[in-house]
């Protein structure tokens, strides 16, 4: 099934019978500057030392299986650059180098295996938590969700994280707990997000028709694959993005979620129409200050003149 590109004048009736939204995570509510300069450093920066302090818990050694158990597979697969895990015999300190290493691969080819995410969200829990991290968002976001919400319209997240890593980041926004906004979350346990079957098993599973159904990415080949599941598509348009213009003339696109909002979008314009109103009259009131000043340093100056011709 295509995607039904609309006019821009028909932007504001993308919600028309939609009841649910699905919402890309990366790239359309945070910059992905924030995973990249973010994100990805804090866990390369501190996965030996996480490692180490929490090497004889029961859920660190079912990370480091999981990665083990990847890393042979990977092997077995023949990708290129697998870095092995050493084996659960040997001691501590040989063990943990081969899994920052292993780690360190999987961020920088961008493999992200589901044994890494398990891993990166113990970690991101714990940098979260303890206010290490905070999530950055789109400024247009935060106001958008809460009244989509309020508008009574159903709010899912889908991001190749995983479901625990979303709710972590929603909660700890620097516009504060988000996830009372959202019904629910998916990631790539359902499926892959450039394959039409996973969109059909998340509408079914949200108990919503295909069509009115909103899937907001900021991704092509996703939305593509929504498209073919029947789901109505949406590219969020961000600075960075990687969009060509056909991929912009294929699909519906906005820049931001306050146009999916005009009550937002009306109360922002309210609001920086009374900042507006109000510099004006500051600005005038500064204006009749300085011409007072300046009245007062004439009248001033005229005392002293006479004054010297009265000495004179």
């Amino acid at each position: 099934m295509e995607s039904t590109k609309r006019t821009l004048a028909e932007t504001s009736d993308l919600l028309d019978g939609v009841n649910t939204l699905l919402i890309d995570i990366e790239g359309t509510m945070t910059p992905l500057s924030f995973v990249k300069d973010k994100l990805c450093p804090y866990i390369t920066d501190n996965v030996k030392e996480y490692l180490t302090k929490n090497w004889e818990s029961e859920e660190c050694q079912n990370d480091i299986t999981s990665l083990r158990e990847q890393a042979q597979k990977d092997k077995d697969e023949s990708i290129d650059g697998v870095v092995e895990v050493k084996a659960a015999e040997e001691n501590q300190d040989d063990v943990v180098p081969t899994v920052v290493e292993n780690v360190c691969w999987q961020i920088k080819t961008n493999r992200q295996t589901t044994a890494f995410q398990q891993l990166q969200g113990h970690m991101l829990r714990e940098a979260y938590k303890t206010g290490k991290l905070t999530a950055e968002l789109f400024e247009d976001v935060a106001a958008a969700l809460k009244q989509l919400a309020a508008d009574d319209r159903k709010l899912y997240t889908f991001s190749t994280s995983t479901v625990d890593v979303q709710k972590l980041l929603l909660a700890h926004t620097t516009s504060g707990d988000l996830l009372e906004s959202f019904t629910g979350h998916f990631d790539t346990t359902t499926g892959s997000p450039t394959e039409g079957d996973t969109y059909k098993a998340i509408v079914g599973a949200t108990e919503s028709k295909p069509g009115e159904v909103l899937f907001l990415t900021s991704k092509p080949a996703d939305a593509r694959a929504a498209a073919l599941a029947g789901l109505g598509t949406c590219l969020v348009v961000r600075d960075g993005a990687d969009l060509t213009e056909e991929d912009k003339k294929e699909f519906n696109t906005i820049t931001s979620f306050v146009q999916l909002t005009p009550e937002v979008s009306s109360n922002k314009k309210a609001t920086d129409d009374a900042l507006g109103e109000n510099g004006e009259k500051q600005a005038e009131n500064g204006e009749k200050d300085d011409d007072k000043e300046a009245l007062g340093d004439d009248e001033s100056s005229n005392g002293v003149d006479e004054e010297s011709s009265d000495t004179a």
